[in-house]
């Protein structure tokens, strides 16, 4: 399905008695057969409009998990096929409760790193680049996370870049993380092309939410973007205890 973006909408699934909310504006909730009913009012809509059947579907673009919650973004999606599924994964939306895949990737110190040994506790896990200005501006929040959890959750960042670039950087920056360099075909297997991205992991090695870096927060007044101070990975990791 050529999907046609029709809307972004946020919505929130909470975990009591495994019943699922959804909201466009992260305050009022709706069921999740509320969401059906407003896709089948747009199909209806688009249908009339066009003079010709038209089908809506609904793509999880991103999710993430705060205690009490799981967050998802999404889009409605409108085509003349119908879909095979109202409900869909698109992109790294996809990696949600699927494992990380397992290896043996390199340290910065040239040592191996497996994969495997993530298990026993959450894992925040950051790709990022030093030629990317957004990861440079999130480096205070994410040492903040460190220096809050400590040793009880794994802090990893991964990079394509090779270990001389990011030994040169650590030298000049302080990220307090185990850092795993020459990664390029890891990332590239998980689908990652943007950075920064962050992922979280269980303590069993499943991957329970996907962030695109550190949130950033609009003032509605301005418009003007800042970066956050990272109380959604904290709600995620809080979640994970």
């Amino acid at each position: 399905m050529k999907p046609i973006v029709l809307l972004n909408l946020l919505c929130v699934s909470l975990c009591f008695s495994q019943t699922e909310y959804y909201t466009t504006n992260d305050q009022i909730l709706f069921t999740k057969a509320t969401l059906e009913e407003m896709a089948r009012e747009l199909q209806d809509n688009y249908s009339a409009s066009y003079g010709s059947a038209m089908y809506t579907g609904v793509s999880i673009l991103k999710t993430r998990r705060s205690k009490d919650s799981i967050i998802h973004t999404v889009q409605f999606d409108l085509s003349a096929n119908a879909p095979f599924e109202l409900i869909t994964r698109q992109g790294l939306a996809k990696l949600v409760d699927t494992p990380l895949p397992l290896g043996i990737l390199s340290t910065v110190d040239n040592k191996d790193f497996m994969v495997s040994g993530l298990k026993g506790k959450p894992t925040l896990l950051t790709f990022w680049s030093t030629r990317n200005a957004a990861c440079a501006e999130e480096l205070p929040v994410l040492n903040k996370l460190k220096g809050q959890y400590g040793s009880r959750v794994n802090f990893v960042a991964i990079t394509h870049q090779e270990s001389a670039v990011i030994q040169d950087f650590l030298n000049r920056k302080s990220f307090a993380y185990t850092h795993i360099t020459d990664a390029s075909s890891y990332i590239e297997k998980l689908g990652i092309d943007d950075y920064p991205t962050t992922l979280f992991l269980d303590s069993q090695g499943i991957i329970r939410a996907v962030e695109n870096g550190v949130p950033h927060h609009v003032n509605l007044r301005t418009g003007e973007m800042t970066l956050g101070d990272g109380k959604e990975f904290i709600a995620v990791l809080e979640s994970l205890q």
